[in-house]
């Protein structure tokens, strides 16, 4: 039913083609709105096949970003599909996006358009007061007594429609009473009449005589049997409404209905039972921001903040000096801070701003060796090893909140993405020296990463996103991994259409509290758990990363 009905067909015939003036999106949809995108070339389909194709958006207001895959509608053709992320959705306001189409070490995408993302009225977030709910619920009741009068009115008519035939009914029954009575129907026949006088005329067939007068009436024969009933005749024309009758007599008293309401609950008491509905929705938006007010009186004196080199505070921001680093060239070329994504050039010596309090160990990160050979070994040790072909090698931080591509060996943020060629992954024994990893978007869209290897060797990992989204493995082993402090796990496996089974201890358990992480097995169909448990589209959330059994379904396997 209604399906394509919110699929908004865009169609690229040009590269600095505008895509049209806005789109719209709701947080009442479920799979309902996305885009359909037709990728042209002179007017005539573009010759898509091999290529990969991702919606690219930014919600203005919460600052919250993302990539989605399109799905293949005929990859010949140049045409693709996909819905809007839940995570886009979450708020009304606006949303600026992209589609990027990427093949082999090229990429291009449309110019920017909007996308608006409008509130919910019935179903979603947004909600009425209590007061004017509890008015809408005493007028459909209100509404319910005016309707159910007005069938007791119609009710009544037709009773006495039915009284009026049944009156005629009898009245017709006693008219034939009466006419048996008086010898009108079967009786006897009486005696000859006696005629004072004849007359005789002769015919051809013989003598006729002159009827004389009519004889004294006979006597009352007896009724004679019931005939049999005849055919039923046509239906009369309908007679004038007669009068209206007299008024019944006064019914009973009914049980009074009445009603409370204590600011959230209606409670209404009638013959049938009391009902009550809790009529406080969700919590709906947070309001504008008020006007400031006055400003409060001073507060007591602080403790001085006295920062010691390389640190220095100027205008409330504190920064690095590197400019005193003996070896400059050790920090990594992008090293990126947790909160911005500005990095700073190899072996540069411009401070940097630390914007974030929780930033530690800023220097230390883990060094990537890319081999020739496919494989990315990610270690403690600077040293790539001496008798294999080096690709490339970089050094990432080991606590960075990584937000675009061009943060890792194979990723470049400029020259030809390697992500190709990236067949397998190791993380080295001495990844365990460090106690706080993040691995967001670490192998994102590397199709060809097949194998993963050395997870029980890496501890404090905090941040999953997007980690494996798209790669191309069957299997991936978590055994000897500690999940306890995941904080993140939003789209972790997105896209690993080949993946079918994941290996994790039998002790694994996932934080109570603090984690997120919708959309953690979007589109895995091949995936299955340990206890027969497979992928749908209605299970893709985070809660599924963990051990399948009879008593809480999952997608790991206990090994």
């Amino acid at each position: 039913m209604l399906e394509g009905y919110g699929i908004h067909t865009l169609i690229w015939d040009a590269a600095d083609e505008r895509l049209g003036e806005w789109l719209v999106a709701s947080p009442a949809d479920a799979t309902g709105r996305g885009i359909e995108l037709h990728v042209r070339q002179g007017g005539a389909a573009a010759d898509l096949t091999g290529a990969n194709v991702y919606f690219i958006w930014k919600h203005k207001k919460t600052g919250v970003r993302g990539c989605e895959p399109f799905e293949e509608i005929d990859e010949s053709l140049g045409q693709f599909m996909v819905y809007y992320p839940a995570a886009m959705c979450e708020e009304e306001g606006v949303v600026d996006a992209q589609c990027m189409v990427s093949w082999d070490d090229k990429s291009i995408s449309t110019r920017a358009f909007t996308i608006h993302v409008e509130p919910v009225i019935i179903g979603g977030t947004e909600s009425k007061d209590g007061f004017t709910l509890f008015m809408e619920t005493i007028k459909r009741y209100e509404d319910v007594i005016e309707i159910s009068t007005e069938a007791a009115d119609a009710a009544n008519e037709a009773a006495e429609a039915a009284e009026d035939a049944a009156d005629s009914a009898s009245a017709v029954a006693e008219a034939i009473q009466a006419a048996a009575q008086r010898g009108d129907y079967d009786g006897a026949d009486g005696e000859d009449g006696f005629s004072p006088t004849a007359t005789v005329t002769q015919t051809a067939e013989g003598a006729t005589g002159a009827q004389g007068p009519k004889g004294d009436k006979g006597d009352t024969g007896n009724t004679g049997a019931t005939g049999p009933q005849g055919p039923k005749g046509d239906k009369g024309d309908t007679g004038a409404k007669g009068d209206t009758g007299a008024a019944g007599a006064d019914g009973t008293d009914g049980v009074s209905c009445t009603h409370s309401w204590n600011g959230t609950v209606l409670s209404v008491t009638s013959a049938s039972g009391t009902s009550s509905a809790d009529l406080v929705g969700p919590q709906g938006p947070t309001g504008a921001t008020g006007a400031t007010g006055p400003q409060g009186p001073a507060g007591a004196d602080g403790t001085t903040f006295t920062p010691q080199s390389p640190l220095s505070l100027t205008n409330g921001v504190l920064s690095v000096d590197l400019s005193g680093c003996a070896d400059a060239s050790d920090l990594h070329p992008r090293l990126w801070l947790i909160q911005n994504v500005g990095y700073v050039a190899e072996g540069s010596t411009q401070a940097i701003d630390a914007t974030y309090s929780g930033i530690t160990d800023i220097a230390v990160g883990d060094w990537v060796h890319f081999y020739e050979d496919g494989e990315a070994v990610l270690t403690a040790t600077a040293t790539p090893e001496a008798n294999r072909a080096l690709r490339a090698s970089g050094r990432i931080c080991a606590i960075g909140k990584y937000q675009a591509i061009g943060f890792t060996p194979w990723t470049g943020t400029t020259g030809s993405t390697h992500r190709q060629y990236l067949t397998s992954a190791t993380f080295a024994a001495d990844m365990a020296t460090f106690s706080y990893l993040n691995l967001i978007y670490l192998f994102y869209s590397c199709t060809n990463l097949a194998s993963v290897s050395g997870l029980g060797n890496l501890s404090g990992v905090r941040s999953m996103r997007y980690t494996f989204s798209s790669c191309a493995f069957t299997t991936i082993d978590f055994r000897g991994f500690d999940p306890s402090t995941l904080t993140d796990l939003f789209y972790t496996f997105s896209g690993c259409s080949h993946l079918t089974t994941i290996y994790a201890d039998a002790t694994w358990a996932l934080p109570s509290s603090g984690i997120t992480g919708s959309q953690c097995f979007y589109s895995c169909g091949s995936l299955v758990g340990g206890n027969g448990t497979a992928w749908t589209s209605s299970k893709t959330a985070y809660t599924y990363f963990r051990i399948d059994t009879a008593s809480t379904p999952g997608y790991l396997t206990a090994a």
